[in-house]
């Protein structure tokens, strides 16, 4: 019973840690927080699975043992039964390290497509500068500042390339 009451604590521990990490997850990378959730909530889940599967063969091995045991005596059984514990805990530890390298891997994944979206983004800007592309695609800030150019100061000649977009009348 012992090991069943400290498996238990040891899952729940393990549940906990893991929902801390992905709210920190989801608190520090913002952006595709739909991916890291659904991945996150796999994750816990997947070990929640393992970690109870493993405190049910453990318990049910120890529950085994013991009745195999019985005619050695109660000091060899309480002795197996604290192996039993530390087994417990040491698979539990590794599953713990497990998910957290797991989800620091996402986070980092997930920063390096951040950067390199800014990265395109910002290449495209340029390239569409020098005009390479600028009848596919067009900067959202550029076309507004020139908006407010336009507005401002009624410059029809910078507004000319863009004229088949947005009309200006």
């Amino acid at each position: 019973m012992r090991v069943l009451k400290v498996s238990i604590v040891v899952v729940l521990v393990v549940v906990v840690a893991v929902v801390v990490v992905v709210v920190a997850v989801v608190v520090v990378v913002e952006v595709v927080v739909v991916l890291v959730v659904v991945v996150a909530v796999v994750v816990v889940v997947v070990v929640v699975v393992v970690v109870v599967l493993v405190v049910v063969v453990v318990v049910v091995l120890a529950h085994i043992s013991s009745h195999l045991k019985e005619q050695e005596g109660e000091e060899e059984e309480e002795e197996e039964e604290e192996v039993v514990v530390v087994v417990v805990v040491v698979v539990v530890v590794v599953v713990v390290v497990v998910v957290v390298v797991v989800v620091v891997v996402l986070v980092v994944v997930v920063l390096v497509v951040k950067v390199v979206v800014v990265v395109a983004v910002v290449v495209r800007v340029e390239v569409d500068r020098k005009g390479l592309l600028g009848q596919l695609f067009f900067d959202l800030s550029s076309l507004t500042a020139k908006m407010c150019t336009y507005e401002c100061h009624s410059n029809l000649e910078e507004y000319a390339p863009l004229s088949h977009i947005y009309p200006l009348r």
